[in-house]
């Protein structure tokens, strides 16, 4: 499962995740894919103090693992889960460190008020109209 490309980067923030098929969610606001979590929860998982905007992004950032702010919508902060899997330092300036333009700034009062999913995904395959598409859609929010 390659996570980058299917908004499951969080995954990669747990030992052995177990993900459960229809457990029911709130509704979003937008069309959000991801892990929904709090501010406290998201840094004791990185076991992180920091918040840092670097460059004009703001990141949650430990010294394996940060998340990065891609972008807000309707008051949902939306992540990206970058780690090293060695274990090695993760400078927010890596080269596997790719964020969209414009980059996403979230102040610390926003940080506080908003939810947030980890989840972004930096490669979308667009199959709207297409023969080939699934149409199996059903409704999994509460």
């Amino acid at each position: 499962m390659h996570t980058a490309e299917n908004g499951l980067c969080w995954l990669s923030m747990f030992r052995n995740p177990a993900v459960v098929s229809g457990f029911p969610i709130l509704c979003r606001p937008h069309e959000v894919e991801g892990l929904e979590m709090t501010p406290s929860i998201m840094a004791a998982l990185l076991k992180s103090i920091r918040v840092v905007d670097f460059r004009g992004a703001t990141f949650i950032k430990s010294f394996p693992s940060m998340l990065a702010a891609t972008s807000v919508v309707s008051g949902m902060v939306l992540w990206h889960h970058f780690f090293d899997p060695e274990g090695g330092y993760m400078a927010c300036s890596g080269p596997r460190v790719l964020l969209p333009s414009p980059k996403t700034t979230v102040g610390i009062g926003s940080i506080q008020e908003s939810q947030h999913v980890v989840g972004w995904c930096e490669s979308v395959k667009n199959s709207v109209g297409a023969p080939g598409a699934n149409y199996n859609i059903r409704v999994v929010c509460t």
